[in-house]
C-alpha cells in the first residue's frame, strides 16, 4: 500500500475503496474480452485503468475517492485525437475495441 507522499508532492494512500472498484471493473471487463488495462496509481489517492487499442483508441478511466464512496471520471480519445466523453460511449468503445461492436 502506498503511504502519504508516495509521490514526494503530498498524495495521500490510495483510497481502498478505489481499489476494490478497479479490481471489480477489471473482472466486469475480462469477463467479456481478454484486454488487460494499465494501472496507475493516482495524486487524488484514487485508481486509473487505461485500455490501449494498436489502432490508437484509449479509454481511461479514473477512480476518485469521494466523501460518498468513489466517482469515476472517464475519457476517450480515438487516433485522430477526437475525445468522446460520456459512460455510454465508454462501454461501447469497450466492447468496439474487442470487435464486439
Amino acid at each position: 500500500m502506498l503511504q502519504t507522499n508516495w509521490d514526494s508532492y503530498g498524495a495521500p494512500p490510495i483510497d481502498i475503496d478505489c481499489i476494490d472498484t478497479a479490481r471489480s471493473m477489471i473482472e466486469l471487463v475480462q469477463v467479456v474480452s481478454e484486454c488487460v488495462p494499465l494501472v496507475f496509481p493516482t495524486a487524488r489517492g484514487g485508481v486509473q485503468l487505461e485500455w490501449r487499442n494498436p489502432n490508437g483508441t484509449e479509454v481511461e478511466v479514473d477512480i476518485i475517492p469521494t466523501t460518498a464512496g468513489v466517482r469515476m471520471e472517464h475519457l476517450i480519445t480515438d487516433a485522430s485525437g477526437n475525445v468522446l466523453s460520456d459512460t455510454e460511449t465508454v462501454w461501447a468503445e469497450v466492447r468496439r475495441m474487442r470487435g464486439e461492436a
